[in-house]
């Protein structure tokens, strides 16, 4: 199993092992933090699409761990912001696509989102279109979902 597929996981048992000791909410609840999550992925492609780096930003977390297939792993929201101004947004044309799965836990505070993208970019030629994965995971942090941790390869 490569590495960034490693730190997810880790992630992801650190953040279960912190909720499952907090109150379970509702399916009322879980349906509209799902619901949630959905918009937030509405308005982080609609961000890549306008070229709004504020509200790509908006979604994220302080201490966001950043990883592309065959990129080193960033970490932060400055990095991110690098990454976005200097090669990702410059190269977008357009962004599409959406979760696949959401699965919001018990406490109604970490979620994670898997999902599939099509971007178009710009090339010397034109331009490319790639599809691709994502997976997302999300946490609460003072009443708001924020990205913890995204991976993204595309095919």
């Amino acid at each position: 199993m490569k590495k960034p597929i490693l730190l997810l996981l880790a992630a992801i048992a650190i953040a279960l092992t912190e909720t499952a000791c907090q109150r379970p909410a509702s399916e009322a609840d879980l349906a509209t933090e799902e619901q949630a999550i959905r918009a937030l992925n509405q308005v982080w492609f609609e961000a890549e699409n306008t070229k709004d780096i504020e509200a790509i930003m908006s979604v994220l977390a302080e201490g966001i761990i950043w990883q592309e297939a065959d990129r080193p792993q960033i970490e932060g929201l400055e990095a991110v912001r690098a990454r976005y101004n200097d090669v990702l947004l410059p190269m977008f044309v357009s962004v599409s696509g959406g979760p696949t799965k959401i699965e919001v836990a018990a406490s109604g505070d970490f979620a994670y989102d898997i999902g599939t993208s099509r971007t178009v970019f710009r090339t010397p030629d034109g331009t490319s279109t790639r599809d691709g994965r994502y997976f997302v995971i999300w946490k609460k942090i003072d009443g708001e979902w924020k990205a913890v941790a995204f991976t993204h390869a595309l095919q």
